[in-house]
């Protein structure tokens, strides 16, 4: 007998702000084990606030389910701006580029464990009409 088994977990690594959602929703993007954690790719800003860093640092490579939080320091330079306010503001699209991750940004929808394996479900389909092919031949054999 010939057993297949193929098994592609996918992680979550989640972007918060933070805050409690008031600068900006959160970020999930969905990632194979082992790959490369995606980078947030936008520039953050917050009135009256410096962004400092991701709590806790992020990882090199995607090991497990992750939430990282933006870190903020109060910006004691400018007492005038309201710390309640904020703002996003995206950059020119560049990231530092140091992974090449294939990673989508997703809402929070469940998973289903559908992955789409089209290739194994092809390999699978030949083998089982070989299969079929060799008993069918098998009983015309037989039968003169």
């Amino acid at each position: 007998w010939i057993s297949v088994y193929c098994r592609c977990e996918l992680l979550s690594a989640t972007y918060t702000d933070g805050a409690g959602g008031r600068i900006f929703a959160d970020r999930i993007y969905q990632v194979e084990t082992g790959e490369g954690t995606p980078e947030y790719g936008d520039a953050l800003s917050r009135e009256g606030y410096i962004f400092r860093e991701w709590s806790p640092a992020i990882r090199k490579t995607v090991t497990g389910n992750e939430t990282y939080s933006a870190v903020w320091e109060k910006n004691t330079g400018n007492a005038a701006e309201k710390p309640e306010t904020s703002a996003l503001q995206p950059t020119s699209g560049k990231t530092t580029g140091t992974q090449a991750v294939s990673a989508v940004v997703v809402s929070s929808t469940p998973k289903t464990g559908d992955a789409g394996h089209a290739m194994l479900w092809l390999v699978l389909l030949i083998i089982s009409s070989a299969a079929v092919l060799m008993i069918v031949l098998a009983f015309r054999c037989r039968s003169y």
